[in-house]
């Protein structure tokens, strides 16, 4: 089943390999990158929830009707390996699976509003990028748990 990861921001510096590792390594992931809204150095609320509805509309145009959404977010669930093995699972088998990482700023209202899951790694804050390839290793981890694969101990 098709499952894609739809970013915003671009990934760099060393943390650019580690991520293209784990993309390669997960059957039938497509990413796809969005431009993150340019904000002023100090950039009041109201700027800041503008620059998110703008980059919610652009994922939102993106995501098929029948896909399952889920977003990273630090108020979802924080499942075990083995739970997030099986919930990818779960939704796989619905149809169409798509992930949201949203900007170093969060994710707009609209794609909460179109959320199936809220999914969360930690209560702790993490760069943005290094987050990104947590999430891609564990994908790969709850792939080859789902394989029976001696990746995951």
């Amino acid at each position: 089943m098709k499952t894609a990861l739809y970013c915003v921001g671009k990934m760099k510096g060393p943390l650019r390999d580690a991520a293209a590792d784990y993309e390669k390594r997960i059957r039938g992931l497509t990413v796809t990158e969005f431009k993150e809204e340019r904000l002023a150095q100090n950039p009041n609320p109201a700027q800041i929830q503008k620059a998110l509805d703008a980059e919610a509309e652009r994922i939102l145009a993106k995501i098929p009707a029948a896909a399952q959404v889920v977003l990273l977010d630090r108020k979802g669930d924080q499942p075990t390996s083995e739970q997030l093995a099986r919930r990818v699972q779960n939704w796989q088998a619905q149809g169409p699976l798509v992930f949201v990482i949203g900007s170093s700023h969060g994710i707009g209202g609209a794609l909460y509003a179109r959320a199936d899951a809220l999914l969360s790694f930690s209560k702790l804050t993490f760069p943005h990028q290094l987050m990104r390839v947590v999430f891609l290793e564990q994908l790969y981890r709850a792939q080859s748990i789902q394989d029976g694969q001696p990746y995951h101990k």
